[in-house]
């Protein structure tokens, strides 16, 4: 079997440049980049997952080759540089690679070459269209090929042999003394009264269904347990009684071919209304004060790699002068207005561009490093406009251009509801996370909502 491993002592290329960008200029970057470049253009054949690049739309980063089985790319007569990211037969992680492809002078014939994350060389060959397939290639030790490359019309298409289709499973909660479906993430109970929900997991296949707290305790035989299976589906039944005014969260996990669909659930007791606890965000806790019309937010701050925290308020101001633990605590505070401005790169107490975050605003705030801290804030009717978050209530109001906002209140917002200015379209949604910015562009979702607490791009068009 011809594996395709003689490495050739051949100069290596020098494949990747690094730019040190400010980190927020650099998710900005990362978003308008998308936009004018196009990470998908347009399908080339009727295959579910596949996408056709070009010259005029090289993704940023790797083409993940984890998320599809194929891509093909439109080879042109300059040297092109394609960064390809997959999971070998050997391995568990994914790892890049690099294929390099020219077209010879002649435009008969192409010749690759493929690379590891070192620039070390693995594979060179040639493909024309009489010989149009590469056969299999080897990228690991192992006996079990990765890739196949074929060329046809100017097009190489190359092929992951180790694709697996995703799972497929879906998880809904069900309470079934009301027998109704709970769509919302946050599920209010009461303190001491023992509750019971059903989590309904169907699935293409057998399936094994398991749920942990948040500290990654799994939940014990008598909270967690199977009520009843089928060919597609398992329930299984959730008991427990809160003992506390807290945040309770879980993690159901249905493991599909060993892969996972994950959601987690929070099931606030007491006066809590609303909670935003993610590992990717600051946590974020809403409690209606009881016998008073006030409510309170409690937003916990944890140091992470890069310590950038992505807010926005759920309701009321957050006047920086009157916390000085913030102003202990930060050395950068981001926001957005048609441009990116700075405020302060040095906190102090005399701050004069401005001295209070408003909600409908998204903002990102650069920690020090240290130990994490917490900010409580009040939201009454003190002001001309009612602070007071209920259920709906306004939306942030859009500008043409980039938008970096939030929403009020404790319910998510369908994000359909977003408004336009007149004669624009709302292009882009993308949620920002302490890791950067998720290119999952949310308008393209039909169900997808906005959430209290988070900060999302806004392209209007």
């Amino acid at each position: 079997m011809n594996k395709n491993k003689n490495k050739l002592n051949r100069e290596k290329l020098s494949l990747k440049t690094k730019q040190i960008i400010p980190q927020i200029y650099l998710w900005l970057l990362i978003v308008v980049a998308v936009i004018f470049l196009g990470v998908i253009y347009r399908a080339y054949t009727p295959v579910a997952g596949q996408a056709i690049f070009t010259k005029a739309n090289v993704p940023i980063g790797p083409i993940d080759f984890n998320a599809v089985p194929e891509n093909s790319l439109q080879i042109g007569e300059d040297v092109y540089l394609w960064h390809i990211a997959l999971t070998t037969s050997q391995l568990k992680v994914s790892s890049e690679y690099t294929i390099t492809t020219q077209i010879s002078k002649d435009k008969e014939t192409i010749q690759y070459i493929i690379t590891n994350s070192n620039n070390s060389l693995i594979v060179v060959g040639l493909l024309s269209e009489e010989f149009f397939d590469s056969g299999e290639i080897y990228l690991d030790e192992d006996d079990l090929p990765d890739l196949r490359l074929t060329y046809s019309q100017g097009f190489l298409k190359i092929f992951n042999l180790n694709y697996l289709l995703a799972a497929q499973a879906t998880i809904t909660l069900i309470d079934p003394a009301a027998n109704n479906i709970i769509t919302s993430k946050v599920v209010p109970v009461v303190i001491n009264k023992p509750i019971g929900f059903w989590f309904n997991v169907t699935s293409n296949k057998v399936l094994l269904v398991t749920a942990a707290w948040k500290n990654g305790t799994s939940l014990t035989p008598a909270e967690f347990s199977t009520l009843a299976t089928g060919n597609n589906y398992t329930t299984m039944a959730f008991k427990f009684t809160p003992k506390e005014e807290a945040a309770y969260v879980i993690k159901v996990t249905a493991s599909v071919d060993d892969k996972n669909v994950t959601q987690d659930y929070i099931f606030a007791s007491g006066n809590i209304i609303y909670a935003l606890i993610d590992t990717s965000l600051p946590e974020l806790i809403l409690k209606k004060r009881p016998g008073i019309e006030e409510y309170n937010f409690t937003f916990n701050f944890k140091p992470n790699k890069d310590q950038k925290q992505p807010f926005s308020l759920p309701c009321g101001e957050l006047n920086l002068t009157a916390n000085p633990i913030i102003l202990s605590n930060l050395t950068t505070i981001y926001a957005y207005d048609n441009s990116v401005q700075q405020w302060k790169s040095e906190l102090s107490s005399e701050l004069n561009e401005f001295n209070t975050l408003e909600w409908k605003k998204g903002y990102l705030l650069q920690l020090k490093n240290g130990e994490p801290f917490s900010v409580t804030i009040s939201c009454n009717m003190t002001s001309s406009e009612s602070q007071l978050p209920p259920k709906v209530f306004e939306l942030p109001a859009l500008k043409a251009g980039w938008n970096l906002v939030g929403i009020t209140g404790y319910e998510p917002r369908a994000i359909k509801n977003l408004i336009a200015p007149t004669g624009k379209k709302i292009s882009y949604v993308f949620v920002l996370s302490n890791d950067g910015v998720n290119l999952d562009n949310l308008i393209a979702k039909d169900k997808a909502e906005l959430e209290p607490g988070k900060a999302y791009w806004v392209l209007v068009e």
